[in-house]
């Protein structure tokens, strides 16, 4: 990408300034991240940025995004796993008070965004609120709702990069069957519908798995190559 970029920017240098440019000369030039995210956003008009998703082994907590997505439970509390973590790199106080302007309790599959207060890596928290398949009610289709809602709260706030846990795996998993594979076909299942519904809007999804063995289980869906 960099590489397609500096050449978009040669491009525009010749054009503009009738001069020839060195090879150095022009790496050096694009190393400056103001121009690079400058003539990015100039690329990204000719349309050949698309939209993707990326399975990463990481905690998505560490990922520099627009927001990260909490796997929240339905009165935003301050919970365990990757919602517990989200809370304390916070400081508990400050996204506690976001939280409590917000009418709980939430459905599953509703998704709803508060600032990161004290996140530097990223400027917005959505949370998602997968459902808990150790209660017999709880429906595939919702754990679907709660990526798929959070990526039209992506646009709704005109962000475009987003990163995801993987919902509902964890000890919301329940009794499923595979709980990781399900979550994992579930976020691309929303990933495809959006950009089919919204395809002028381009958007960065990263799904985090954050084990090793989560990450292996959830690369058999991403090496099918379907989406």
């Amino acid at each position: 990408m960099y590489r397609e970029v500096a050449q978009l920017g040669s491009a525009l240098v010749l054009g503009t300034r009738g001069r020839r440019f060195e090879s150095c000369l022009l790496d050096h030039f694009f190393a400056i991240k103001i121009i690079y995210d400058y003539l990015f956003s100039c690329y990204n008009l000719t349309g050949d940025i698309m939209s993707n998703i990326k399975l990463i082994n990481a905690s998505c907590a560490d990922q520099e995004v627009d927001a990260i997505v909490n796997a929240a439970n339905k009165y935003l509390y301050s919970g365990s796993g990757i919602c517990g973590e989200i809370f304390k790199r916070n400081g508990y106080t400050k996204l506690e008070e976001a939280c409590s302007k917000i009418k709980t309790p939430l459905n599953d599959g509703d998704a709803v965004i508060t600032l990161a207060f004290n996140m530097p890596n990223t400027k917005h928290i959505i949370h998602a609120i997968g459902p808990d398949f150790n209660r017999k009610d709880s429906k595939i289709e919702d754990l679907q709702s709660a990526y798929y809602n959070s990526l039209k709260v992506l646009k709704e706030n005109e962000l475009h990069s987003i990163a995801f846990p993987l919902i509902s795996s964890g000890i919301y998993g329940g009794n499923l069957p595979n709980p990781v594979t399900i979550s994992t076909q579930e976020c691309i299942n929303a990933y495809n519908k959006f950009i089919k519904e919204y395809s002028e809007y381009n958007i960065n999804v990263l799904l985090c798995a954050y084990t090793e063995k989560e990450y292996l289980e959830a690369q058999l869906l991403f090496d099918k190559k379907d989406f």
